[in-house]
């Protein structure tokens, strides 16, 4: 493509080009480094983002212990009666079975998953099973049971008292998208079973693993570290028996029990654990980023003189990913498979836990947090840690003690007009302490979907960070996934149900900026950029810029990024002046769409979606295209 073509392929020919914006960039006039930690991911278990998402299940309610929400999943088959049971168990880790008397053979019982199995041709999974005796058939059915798409029968294996191990390997014949699993007794009786698992191949064919699409959409955003396990789910509800307890995830699926995601209102079979979460930082060359809680949650809290073991359970964690084969918690990551640490590198003391009106979920977090702080330090030194800040009320969060604190934990959930304007939030802000972005969305406008324009405002507030880039040091977006059967939190990056998935113009936006991060802030001059008023039309606009920009460099690869955001309605002309540079070519990744409201959808995955150009030549003058975002690699 010649450059004439590739300009041409940035304008918008219906707008007339308003505005004239000049950037002076000198490759000298240096500014922070950036740093190496600039952008991760966050992952929370909400809207079943791990159960019927990421993590590759197919069984909903596998143990049969799941509450309201998961009532219908298990239905009979054939001349079946069932009942749910909680005497003569597997293990001290569950708490009930299902027990179906068959009074025909090949009658039992059937799961439809998270709304609906989807089954492809030819693709292979997973059975396993405990039932205390019997001999059974497993079929991949259509949801009316009226069609058959593979068939096995299922072999013994271990045994454990009257309770025997199961398994099978089934290949579709045909491809469905509302199917079921049945097991099916050869003979008349009555049988018990329980922790029915079915998987698909999984990402990096890990066992026990991830949603290959979902996971691989992931390592599409190339993170440099992933915040987990949440987020409110980290604290539950009630009580701490409903919050995630690290020590209760490891291990055979069959020793987990699960737990009521209270924050969110589904079971959690706790399959996608602590480990599993390692596991997928190592996969995505990732640092872990592991939050704990502190003794405090939602509607309930341990008293601050009474944290003690909540801090040595901490500290436990950090020995399972980190410590060595002669320590307890080192020995038992070897004994799950990784001999090798996961180099566990943030810890984030309580999330959301730091809140100014001293509701019950933030009494005494900072007597809390130095109890925690002093007890990591002390044994992990190289650990960093994170503390809470206020996280809704107001835009000015501020540690309120004189405790030491290496990095805080800022949340803005915002409209796109907010991201726009705090552009230069942290220009004037106090360099006395770091800051982590940890949660931030333009969702104030409550739409269903992340549109273009919120994504763009987005983009203008990452440009924001890295200006900033002494202390704005890390930042994720939140949440990431979506079921569309379970629209809790309608503002994600990716959407999808048991069939398929599409991601919005938030993801293409945080993966053009994690793609892009050079090494060093370039600052640069410039003249025309106010667009409060149209010097055209006396016309008033909507945003006090025409563009927004960020420079950085990377010296090694010998690149500069230039990213530019248009959140106007009209396309403006850019010209670039460089000093002690000479740029050669350019490569730009785009993205952009005819409307603010523009999205993506399952019908539409690629509405609206990135393209890349190459420059034989970096052009003196460019049209930005209205509602864009756009990323300029210069070799020099």
């Amino acid at each position: 493509m010649n450059r004439q073509t590739i300009i041409s392929a940035l304008c918008c020919l219906p707008l007339t080009v308003v505005g004239q914006v000049t950037m002076n960039i000198d490759l000298n006039d240096r500014g922070p480094t950036m740093s190496d930690y600039q952008y991760g991911i966050f992952y929370e278990e909400i809207n079943h983002a791990g159960e019927g998402g990421l993590y590759a299940e197919m069984v909903c309610d596998r143990s049969f212990e799941g509450g309201e929400r998961e009532n219908g999943v298990w239905t009979t088959v054939g001349s079946a009666d069932t009942a749910r049971v909680s005497e003569g168990l597997l293990n001290n880790a569950q708490r009930h079975a299902m027990r179906f008397t068959a009074t025909h053979p090949m009658s039992g019982i059937a799961n439809r998953g998270f709304w609906g199995m989807s089954v492809e041709r030819d693709s292979i999974y997973e059975l396993t099973f405990w039932a205390t005796k019997g001999a059974f058939t497993a079929q991949l059915q259509s949801a009316d049971g009226s069609l058959t798409f593979a068939s096995a029968e299922v072999k013994q294996g271990e045994r454990r008292g009257e309770w025997r191990k199961y398994s099978a390997t089934l290949k579709a014949n045909a491809s469905c998208n509302d199917a079921r699993l049945a097991l099916l007794a050869r003979k008349a009786g009555r049988y018990t079973v329980d922790v029915v698992s079915l998987f698909p191949g999984t990402f990096r064919n890990r066992p026990n693993g991830l949603r290959r699409d979902l996971a691989e959409r992931l390592a599409g955003l190339h993170p440099t570290f992933v915040r987990f396990p949440g987020g409110c789910y980290v604290e539950g509800v009630n009580s701490y028996d409903e919050a995630f307890q690290w020590k209760r995830t490891l291990g055979p699926i069959e020793e987990r029990p699960g737990h009521q995601n209270r924050n969110w209102n589904y079971w959690v079979s706790d399959g996608m654990g602590y480990h599993e979460f390692l596991q997928l930082c190592d996969d995505l060359n990732a640092a872990p980023l592991f939050v704990i809680n502190v003794g405090l949650g939602h509607e309930y809290q341990i008293p601050v003189d009474s944290i003690d073991w909540l801090i040595e359970d901490a500290l436990d964690a950090i020995e399972y990913a980190n410590g060595d084969l002669t320590t307890r918690w080192g020995k038992e990551r070897a004994k799950n498979g990784h001999p090798e640490p996961f180099n566990l590198k943030f810890i984030e003391i309580g999330n959301e836990n730091y809140q100014a009106d001293a509701r019950i979920h933030s009494q005494q977090y900072a007597e809390r947090y130095i109890k925690f702080y002093k007890a990591i330090k002390e044994r992990y030194p190289e650990l960093t840690t994170i503390g809470n800040v206020d996280s809704w009320g107001h835009d000015n969060p501020v540690w309120r003690n004189l405790h030491p604190v290496e990095m805080v934990d800022e949340h803005y959930y915002r409209w796109h007009t907010w991201m726009r304007e705090n552009y230069r939030k942290y220009d004037n802000r106090m360099r006395n302490f770091l800051i982590y972005n940890g949660e931030y969305a333009a969702n104030g406008e409550g739409k269903a979907l992340p549109t273009m324009e919120s994504a763009v405002g987005e983009a203008i507030y990452m440009m924001g960070m890295e200006r900033n880039a002494d202390i704005c040091r890390m930042a994720s977006f939140a949440p990431i996934f979506m079921n569309v059967n379970d629209p809790r939190w309608k503002y994600d990056m990716i959407y999808y149900d048991s069939q398929g998935h599409w991601v919005t113009p938030s993801y293409y936006v945080q993966q053009m900026m994690a793609e892009n991060v050079g090494r060093q802030v370039l600052r640069w001059t410039e003249s025309g950029n106010s667009a409060t008023v149209d010097s055209a039309t006396a016309v008033v606009v909507k945003s006090p810029q025409w563009l927004y920009q960020s420079v950085t460099v990377n010296d090694d690869a010998r690149t500069v990024y230039l990213k530019i955001a248009n959140p106007n309605d009209r396309e403006v002309s850019l010209e670039v002046n460089w000093s002690n540079v000479v740029p050669l070519s350019c490569e730009l990744t785009t993205l952009s769409a005819p409307t603010p409201e523009a999205t993506n959808s399952m019908e539409q995955p690629e509405a609206v979606s990135p393209r890349s150009f190459s420059y034989e030549k970096f052009p003196d003058k460019l049209k930005i295209k209205p509602y864009s975002v756009n990323v300029f690699r210069v070799r020099f």
